[in-house]
């Protein structure tokens, strides 16, 4: 996979968004390419509705040799659907298509397998219902759909997949605090190279929040405003206004965030890593201390505190012995 590396972030390999996938073989084997497309033009399968169905198309040519299955230069062809490492609450189908009518010609399964001679294309259609009881997050690393095409010998020539997302049954925004991780863009001051920082943003149920860009952690005090019932919520901070919503998008102020320190970006559900603390270890403020091992220790005001950092972004501290 590549690993890209800019000035100020780096881009982690996300299987079926940055990688790519190759065979290699001493003899001539068969070289497949295939692409897929969403109706809504960019990667992602909407789910227009709770239990309803959302499809993406796909494409594939065989531009190499034979696999010995049928005839000179043909391969036997099987093409699968899957949700790749994740357990999603989708049922998806594949279809062989009409290239004109784009209607099924063969029955709608978890896999379709047919003879495909060299560089003559074969269409398909993939049907994916949500399942879920409350949506599938806005989460295109980790919720996809892929469409695997394999030869007679059960190899994998070549994949391609889409993003999948679906509303939830109920838009209910019990609080308009955005509360848990979100993955910013910040607008940096003007002169400050780049003009938009990555961050990360944590808030917590108070409304409490912090923005981490990697090189300084400050604190953003989130107040509630009143939130709409299609599935937005409204809240205010350093005196701009910003949305979010159940989908998985937040932005305080305008949309291109024009002014410093106003933000956009999406909800962040990947899951939480094991921290390596090593690297964070030592001295903060007058008396803190974060251990290699993950634990907080030192005084504040007169008070011992004591915790240990959690592997998600909030952590609890216990303060003993304060004066009065």
């Amino acid at each position: 996979m590549p690993v890209i590396s800019c000035e100020n972030a780096s881009l982690d390999p996300i299987v079926g968004v940055n990688s790519v996938f190759l065979t290699i073989e001493s003899v001539p084997t068969p070289d497949i390419l295939s692409i897929s497309a969403t109706p809504s033009n960019d990667g992602v399968i909407r789910i227009p509705a709770p239990g309803a169905t959302g499809f993406m198309v796909a494409a594939a040519v065989n531009i190499g040799a034979g696999d010995g299955s049928a005839g000179a230069n043909e391969i036997t062809l099987t093409t699968s659907v899957d949700t790749g490492d994740a357990s999603l609450p989708v049922s998806a189908e594949v279809c062989q298509i009409d290239q004109t009518t784009a209607a099924c010609i063969t029955p709608r399964g978890a896999s379709v397998t047919l003879i495909a001679a060299q560089n003559a294309p074969v269409f398909y259609a993939v049907f994916v219902r949500d399942t879920s009881t409350g949506g599938i997050a806005f989460d295109p690393a980790n919720a996809r759909v892929f469409l695997r095409f394999a030869d007679a010998s059960g190899t994998i020539r070549s994949a391609t997949s889409a993003a999948v997302t679906a509303p939830a049954a109920e838009a209910d925004i019990a609080s308009s605090v955005p509360e848990g991780r979100w993955s910013v863009l910040v607008r940096q001051p003007e002169g400050i190279w780049p003009g938009l920082a990555r961050a990360s943003l944590f808030v917590m149920a108070d409304g409490i929040a912090v923005i981490d860009d990697g090189r300084a952690v400050r604190r953003l005090d989130i107040a509630p405003a009143q939130s709409d019932t299609e599935g937005r919520g409204a809240f205010e901070a350093r005196q701009h206004d910003g949305q979010w919503s159940t989908d998985g998008a937040i932005r305080l102020g305008a949309p291109w965030a024009n002014t410093p320190g106003e933000f956009w970006g999406v909800r962040d559900v990947r899951p939480d890593r094991i921290v390596d603390w090593t690297a964070y270890s030592g001295s903060f403020g007058a008396g803190v201390y974060l251990t290699e091992a993950g634990e907080i220790r030192g005084s504040v005001a007169g008070c011992s505190v004591y915790g240990r950092a959690g592997e998600g972004f909030s952590t609890s501290l216990t303060l003993s012995g304060c004066d009065d």
